[in-house]
């Protein structure tokens, strides 16, 4: 299951963690959003090799700013720290596997 997080603490959960972060930015009404989410959560479940945590941009802006994130849904991979990977809107599972995987090697 993914883990909500929001600007008081994003740096401790994601940017500290000693494993990968996905994490996807997204608002309450967006279709797209709203259209990843099931995808989102069966990756959540499959993928033990990193942490999926989830941030809504309703709610906070602060960490989506930093992120430089224009668009959402957006999916940020972040290792040791660093974003080492990226992908924007609506995807199939498998794509978003793909990309997560690629990114972290």
């Amino acid at each position: 299951m993914a883990k909500a997080v929001n600007d008081q603490n994003f740096d401790q959960e994601v940017m500290q963690s000693s494993t990968p972060v996905v994490v996807k930015f997204f608002a309450t009404e967006c279709g797209a959003c709203k259209t990843m989410a099931p995808v989102f959560e069966e990756l959540a479940e499959e993928m033990s090799s990193c942490k999926f945590a989830e941030y809504n941009i309703d709610n906070s802006r602060e960490s989506a700013v930093q992120m430089n994130v224009a668009s959402v849904p957006t999916f940020v991979i972040i290792k040791d720290g660093h974003e080492v990977g990226r992908a924007n809107g609506s995807m199939s599972k498998d794509n978003l596997k793909k990309k997560i995987e690629a990114s972290l090697g």
